[in-house]
């Protein structure tokens, strides 16, 4: 392998590196933002609960069964170049198509407005979930690259000492 080869290997591999650092610094920040917005939603919750009292009803809420409701949100992958990502996709809500948001439409004035807001904190934690889920793909495809630039090292330096 000659002198020139291995400089750009070599380079190949400390941009690797430093990117494999910046992957780890972003995956640490997301899961830090994710923690902090579910404790958040949790609290929401525990107040709600607290402010509601400990009701116990008899009768379970039922769900209107008149038409078929579609979901407004979808989780599909996506092919990026460093692998498959996640992607939320969310629809609008269109009542004649089957969208309605479920604690609006089915149930309305009953939900109370701290139940809207923790709902929206829980849909804010699933964003943050995906790009913690994304942000470890790239980072696994970046250490799979540094292994095989390794092993391509490894293999050119076998060949040489056997000849």
């Amino acid at each position: 392998m000659s002198s020139e080869t291995k400089d750009k290997i070599g380079n190949l591999l400390d941009v690797l590196y430093i990117e494999l650092m910046h992957l780890v610094e972003e995956q640490v920040l997301a899961q830090i933002h994710r923690d902090v917005n579910q404790s958040r939603a949790l609290l929401m919750l525990a107040k709600i609960r607290l402010q509601q009292g400990n009701q116990c009803i008899a009768a379970a809420a039922q769900l209107p069964c008149s038409r078929p409701y579609k979901s407004l949100i979808r989780l599909v992958q996506e092919v990026m170049p460093w692998g498959m990502a996640w992607k939320l996709l969310r629809h609008q809500i269109e009542p004649l198509g089957g969208y309605v948001q479920p604690l609006g439409n089915m149930f309305g004035s009953l939900v109370s407005c701290g139940l809207h807001v923790a709902t929206q904190k829980w849909m804010a934690c699933v964003d943050q979930l995906l790009n913690v889920v994304n942000v470890n793909g790239e980072l696994r495809a970046t250490l799979n690259s540094i292994q095989k630039l390794k092993w391509i090292i490894g293999k050119k330096k076998k060949t040489k000492t056997k000849t």
